[in-house]
Order: C-alpha cells, then sequence, then structure tokens
C-alpha cells in the first residue's frame, strides 16, 4: 500500500472531515465528551493524578473464583522450546466494565449500527447476532447471576505468560506478561525453576504484576516508568529496573547478557512496551492488532473465528470490524484510538500517563526505536495476547509491524535484509 495514499480524510461525526493541527495523519475524531474536554484543559498535574486513579492495577476474576478450584482450570500449558521456553495461556472472566467503557469511549462503541455498515456485506449476518449476544449479556451482568452467565457464554478473555529458562547452571526462570498465579500454576513453575526475574512488556499491562510479585518476593521487577507508578498506587512493590530509563536499560541487560535475554523498550510508544528476545523468540505485547493480509485480528486464524461460537468470539469480531478494518481505521491495522494517542492535540492523549511530545517527536521516536526491533536476530514472535496455537514466524509478524506502524514516519520500518 502506497504510504500517502493510506492516509486520507475521513468523515467524522459531525459530517466534516478533521484535521488535527499537530498530526500527520488524517483520522475519524470522535465528538470528545464535554466532561473529557474540560479535564484536557486542566493543569497536567491533574490530569496524571485522574489517569493513575483511574489506571490502578486490579485483577479480573477468572472461572476459580465463581466455580471453585477443582471445578475450573484457567491454564493451557504448551512447550514452544524443549526445556527453555513455555506459553501458559491464561483464561480470566470477560470484562463486563471492559464492554461499559468501550461503549462509552467515543469512536469505540462495538454496538453502534455503524459497525455493520462499515463490514463486507457478508459479515453483516454474524455481527447483528454478535451484536445481540453481547447486548443480552449486558443486560445479565447486572443480576445475580451475571459472572457466571458469562462462563456459560463462553465470554472470556486469554493472555499468554511465557515462561524463559535463562542460560546458566542454575537454570533459573523469567516471565514475560505474569498471569495470576494461583496454587497449580505455582507448582508447575517450580518444577522448572525458581522465577528470578518478573517482566511486563507494557504499561497497560499491570493487573497481575501485585499478586505476582507478592507470589515470587525475591524475584526482581522489570518494567516501565509508568507500570511503576501504576503498582506503587496501589501499594505494590516498586520495580527494580525501569527498563525506559537509560542507564537502567543498560545495566539490566548486562545482567541478563548471560542469561541469553536482552530487553528492548519502544521509545515514543505512549503504552510504553517493551520486547523480550530469549531463544532467538521475540516476546511482544500491544503492537500489533490487525494482520497485514486486511482480513483479520493478527492474535488468531480465520479458522478459529469460522469455528468458534461463543460470546468472546462475537466480541472479537465486533472489536475488529468497528475499530480496527479498513472502512473504521485510516489504514486498516490499528483502532483508531492507537492514532488519537499518538496525536499530542486529542483529549485522550491528555489523558495519559506518558502523553506524545508537544512537537510530535513521539511519532519519528517510535518509528525509529521500531526499525530497530525488526532488525534483531529472531525467528520466531510470542505475542502475550496471541490465541494462535504456534508462535508467529518472523516474516510475518516483521510484515504485520512495518504495516500497521509505518505511517508514524511515512517510511517503511524493514530494512531490506529483515524481509525474510
Amino acid at each position: 500500500m502506497d504510504q500517502k495514499a493510506a492516509v486520507f480524510p475521513v468523515e467524522n461525526h459531525s459530517g466534516k472531515s478533521e484535521r488535527s493541527n499537530t498530526f500527520h495523519v488524517t483520522y475519524d475524531k470522535p465528538k470528545t465528551p464535554f466532561a473529557l474536554k474540560i479535564i484536557s484543559y486542566l493543569p497536567p498535574s491533574f490530569q496524571q493524578w485522574l489517569a493513575l486513579k483511574n489506571a490502578a492495577p486490579k485483577a479480573a476474576k477468572d472461572g476459580c473464583d465463581i466455580l471453585g478450584e477443582a471445578s475450573y482450570d484457567p491454564y493451557d500449558y504448551k512447550e514452544l522450546i524443549e526445556g527453555k521456553l513455555w506459553r501458559v495461556r491464561y483464561k480470566n472472566l470477560g470484562s463486563v466494565d471492559l464492554l461499559k467503557l468501550l461503549n462509552n469511549t467515543p469512536g469505540c462503541n462495538i454496538l453502534d449500527p455503524s459497525v455493520i455498515q462499515r463490514a463486507p456485506v457478508c459479515e453483516c449476518n454474524k455481527l447483528k447476532a454478535d451484536q445481540k449476544i453481547i447486548s443480552e449479556l449486558l443486560e445479565q451482568a447486572g443480576g445475580k447471576r451475571g459472572e457466571k452467565s458469562m462462563i456459560d457464554a463462553g465470554m472470556d478473555s486469554s493472555q499468554d505468560m511465557l515462561v524463559v529458562k535463562l542460560n546458566g547452571a542454575d537454570g533459573k526462570l523469567l516471565l514475560f506478561n505474569p498471569c495470576k498465579i494461583r496454587p497449580a500454576l505455582a507448582d508447575w513453575l517450580k518444577e522448572r525453576g525458581e522465577v528470578e526475574w518478573i517482566v511486563s512488556g507494557s504499561g497497560v499491562h499491570t493487573n497481575q504484576l501485585p499478586g505476582v510479585s507478592k507470589a515470587f518476593p525475591s524475584a526482581k521487577i522489570i518494567c516501565s516508568q509508568i507500570a511503576d507508578k501504576k503498582i506503587a498506587s496501589v501499594g505494590a512493590r516498586r520495580a527494580d529496573y525501569i527498563y525506559n530509563n537509560p542507564s537502567k536499560l543498560i545495566e539490566m541487560n548486562e545482567l541478563l547478557k548471560d542469561k541469553g535475554v536482552s530487553i528492548h523498550p519502544i521509545e515514543g510508544d505512549v503504552f510504553q512496551a517493551a520486547c523480550v528476545l530469549a531463544h532467538e523468540h521475540l516476546l511482544e505485547v500491544d503492537l500489533i492488532y490487525g494482520h497485514s493480509d486486511e482480513s483479520r485480528w493478527a492474535h488468531t486464524s480465520t479458522e478459529t473465528l469460522e469455528r468458534e461460537n461463543k460470546a468472546s468470539t462475537s466480541f472479537g469480531r465486533l472489536f475488529y470490524y468497528g475499530l480496527i478494518y479498513k472502512e473504521s481505521s485510516p489504514h486498516g491495522y490499528l483502532p483508531t484510538y492507537r492514532y488519537s494517542l499518538m496525536d499530542p492535540s486529542s483529549a485522550m492523549a491528555k489523558m495519559q500517563l506518558a502523553p506524545p511530545s508537544s512537537d510530535g517527536s513521539s511519532c519519528t521516536k517510535m518509528a525509529e526505536s521500531l526499525r530497530k526491533m525488526l532488525a534483531l536476530d529472531f525467528v520466531a514472535v510470542d505475542m502475550a495476547h496471541s490465541q494462535l496455537e504456534d508462535s508467529m514466524p518472523a516474516a510475518e509478524f516483521r510484515k504485520c509491524i512495518d504495516t500497521s506502524w509505518k505511517w508514524l514516519d511515512g517510511r517503511d520500518l524493514l530494512c531490506r535484509t529483515c524481509e525474510t
């Protein structure tokens, strides 16, 4: 896709195309609620306080909380590299609060009729049924059987924790994107080694950090600056190393070098993401959403979407066509809020714990940082949000990142030697 052709004016809710004074991409800017407009003009210190209050870590419930640990197992285990790398897919209850938040966030309402209007004709009947399923779940959520109805309907949400066996005689472990540690998982980990490092790969993946740091009190915590602020706000143990602190990054990578691991922060990203390289696998979170083939989530397969008949599949399909699909997003790979968060003039960006630079330089920094990450030597990628059975091949991941993010500075993110 030609990069200039991809940056196009889009009709907003007033019927007129709207371009930010400082942002270089035209995107559909939903009408900002009056309260958010007022907040965006208040002192940055108050905005930060409010953002931190709203983003305080809180672990979601899983089936064990409703049915008991004897009746429900939230974990699925897979060995990715024999004796070196494992995936623990942790399943918790789909969040009613998240559904309500999306429906009340400008431009993110998956129950809006426009979601169906923008979708391909062949998907419209499915999406109508999906909206009916999610609407009924929201109605049931307020009743006594609300949480049980979520389980019965298959309204769950999974994330992957990646477990790395570190090089060295002691064979200790590193956890990337940690999940809730119930006794069964604690025993499983103990069989494989002592947990020495806990890494949160994104400033917006902190809900489990307080509990995991308590479960492994001697393990060192690595996270972003905003993640550290968030865990501190609930009285949890602070980070030992903050990866977007340049001197700390050098120090931690020096410590991890002989263990076969390196940390690679994505500069400029408002989510303050970081990738981990271990055993030629890249561990990632919150960088890709839509696949480069423009037809689906990058985290799942078309076959899975067709085969599975549960509420979480309905939610995923509505999210894709409502926020990511090419008729809903400027380029068809990222949800529109990802553009808004990088736009210094948007009210949503001003409410972030790490808002983009007012001069627009965050986009340039992020592009350069992504190029460095893509140039690393890895053969496969394991994504925290993946629902795929296997790791994603490196070439496929590189293409997804390039198509998703090259708008940042208008140039390809891939060097020629990285394309295979």
